[in-house]
């Protein structure tokens, strides 16, 4: 439970985004839980004031401070907080509390791609070549800024309800790859998702 909590927040506009205004626990109300991991949940939530819905994402503290996993969480924030593309969901909002990390994150109400492939079993061409395109483009985009994604996965699309798919969850991340002749730039370290392994 993040409610109450005093919060370190940080605000979108020292973040370089568009929403200017400080954030903290209090300014969310948690609607569902969209989904759970081994660091943390993911809850829909809607602002109070304006009640625009979001997808906040809640890390514990102790999870990832315990397997020395601090790097990921900041470079998933650091990595959002400057790239904009239509096709990678946006981050609006980044705080702390006594004991989790949060990002407010742009909302995609059509849940994720894996879901999607679990339902219908199989996807109709046309749809799949319009999100095939769509994260090719979000892919070329990280790539021509140095940015490598590192763990693209059914999961980790996610979909809105006009029938487009974002990217999403970037602390598997590597910037400044701009080369593989580049020995400084290199990303290679081995990870992924132990489901996706063949």
């Amino acid at each position: 439970n993040i409610e109450g909590q005093n919060s370190n927040a940080t605000s979108s506009k020292s973040l370089n985004l568009t929403v200017s205004e400080h954030a903290g626990p209090k300014d969310f109300l948690i609607k569902q839980v969209l989904g759970r991991g081994s660091f943390g949940e993911v809850y829909q939530v809607s602002h109070r004031d304006t009640q625009r819905p979001f997808a906040m994402k809640v890390l514990k503290k102790s999870r990832i401070m315990g397997r020395n996993l601090v790097r990921y969480a900041i470079t998933e924030r650091n990595v959002l907080s400057y790239i904009n593309h239509p096709f990678i969901v946006s981050l609006h909002y980044a705080f702390q509390t006594s004991s989790h990390l949060v990002l407010v994150l742009e909302y995609c109400a059509g849940g994720n791609l894996q879901e999607l492939i679990t339902y219908f079993k199989r996807l109709n061409e046309g749809l799949v070549r319009v999100y095939t395109a769509e994260i090719l483009l979000a892919l070329e985009y990280l790539h021509a800024r140095g940015i490598v994604f590192r763990d693209l996965k059914p999961d980790n699309i996610v979909l809105d309800t006009h029938g487009h798919a974002y990217l999403t969850d970037f602390g598997l991340s590597k910037e400044g790859v701009h080369s593989e002749f580049n020995a400084t730039g290199r990303a290679n370290s081995f990870c992924g998702s132990v489901a996706y392994f063949r």
